[in-house]
């Protein structure tokens, strides 16, 4: 999917661009902190314009093939976009701030890294399972079958990605 994020230097600015556009559009804001940072995306022939607190990890985003929604991952949430409406069909709140996601439309999924969690939601927002970390995330890779994170401690830890089961003690 061609994606295509812009920065944008304001919200006046923001809001001046969104009104010009004949695309099918959706603004979203943050309601909780004094909006910092300002994006227009263009997915999957979708315009959202988001007006959010930039936390210095950049915003991600995604597409789910079998509906054509995108998914948009931010400050400390992750949001999904339908493009009938156009409309928001879900948002999910994370404990803290957002790192990464991986969609895998196989077993309709969405495997979620933030600060110091991982999370698998499935393709209506609702979560399958839950992974707290000891400490901080520094690295991760996300697999279909596993996701393997490394803390700042230094401690690594493999997580199976259907079940949420630590695979640390599996017999190879």
């Amino acid at each position: 999917m061609d994606n295509k994020i812009i920065e944008i230097d304001s919200k006046s600015e923001l809001n001046e661009k969104f009104r010009s556009l004949e695309t099918p559009k959706l603004f979203i804001e943050n309601k909780d902190q004094t909006p910092n940072y300002f994006l227009l995306i263009e997915a999957n022939s979708l315009t959202v314009g988001l007006a959010t607190w930039h936390q210095g990890i950049k915003v991600q985003v995604g597409l789910i093939e079998a509906t054509g929604s995108i998914v948009i991952g931010h400050g400390k949430e992750l949001i999904c976009c339908s493009p009938v409406g156009p409309a928001i069909s879900w948002r999910f709140e994370l404990d803290f701030c957002f790192h990464a996601f991986r969609i895998f439309d196989e077993t309709k999924t969405i495997v979620v890294i933030d600060e110091i969690s991982v999370v698998v939601v499935n393709f209506s927002g609702e979560r399958i399972w839950y992974y707290s970390s000891p400490d901080v995330i520094e690295w991760f890779d996300i697999s279909s079958s596993e996701i393997k994170i490394r803390t700042m401690d230094n401690k690594e830890l493999v997580i199976d990605t259907k079940t949420g089961l630590n695979l640390n003690n599996r017999k190879l």
